[in-house]
Formats: structure tokens, sequence, C-alpha cells
């Protein structure tokens, strides 16, 4: 994906993220229940699952972001461009490994 999709893709998660909870604000201030049960849990990891994506997204806008100012300032980034999925690839290692 190019810069563009990226930066769509991490904004949309996170305007998701901020606009789930005021919708239940409004939902809850109009007197409706929150959910009971297995629903309960089912909203609490699709948010995780929502939270999880958003941060994932934002590996990819960064890399991509830091290479192309990199790039358009001048600086010998070659490399760093060629192997830009590489260092991706090992970010997201890196955060599903905890460090």
């Amino acid at each position: 994906m190019n810069l563009r999709a990226n930066v769509i893709v991490c904004a949309s998660l996170f305007a998701a993220l901020i606009g789930i909870p005021i919708l239940g604000n409004v939902l809850q201030a109009a007197g409706v229940s929150p959910p009971t049960g297995t629903a309960r849990y089912l909203a609490m990891f699709g948010f995780l699952g929502l939270f999880l994506s958003c941060g994932f997204s934002a590996v990819p806008l960064i890399v991509k972001t830091v290479t192309s100012a990199q790039t358009r300032a001048g600086s010998d980034a070659g490399g760093m461009a060629r192997h830009q999925n590489a260092i991706i690839y090992v970010m997201w290692g890196l955060m599903l490994a905890g460090r």
C-alpha cells in the first residue's frame, strides 16, 4: 500500500476508536441499557481488536512517512526505502513478541 492508503486506514481506525465510545455514551444517555452476557464480551474483544489493528496500522504509516521525508530531504535513504517492508515486518514481530 502507498502512504495515502496507510493514512486513510490508520485515520479510519482511530476515528472508530474515538467514535464508538461517543456513540455508546449517546445511547446510554438515551436510556439504552449496556450489553450483557456474551454480547458484552464480544463488544470488549471487538474493541480490543480495533485497538490492536489501529496500533499495527500505525507502523507502516510511520515507516513510510520517515522514509519519504528522508528521501525528500536528500539524504541517502535508498537502503531504508528499499527495505521498508522488512522494517515494517520486524517492527510488527517485535510488537507481537512484546518487546
